[in-house]
């Protein structure tokens, strides 16, 4: 089975983000993160917050942190 692609140009939810995480080995959990935040851990990366309002710089900086840049 191929690999999923998840385009670099395009703009995602906080739930794509989610799953696409997920998706990635990438662990994503409600309890941490702050009121309506995710937090994505991997071990031997740095965790980062996943919030629900993504403006389009933050998309960047999580699409560059997942990979997709």
């Amino acid at each position: 089975m191929g690999e999923k692609k998840y385009p670099a140009n395009k703009s995602y939810t906080q739930e794509e983000f989610r799953k696409i995480a997920e998706g990635l080995g990438w662990t994503v959990s409600k309890a941490r993160g702050k009121g309506s935040h995710y937090f994505a851990s991997k071990e031997g990366e740095q965790g980062f917050p996943i919030p629900q309002k993504l403006k389009k710089g933050l998309q960047e900086s999580i699409k560059k942190r997942l990979g997709l840049k």
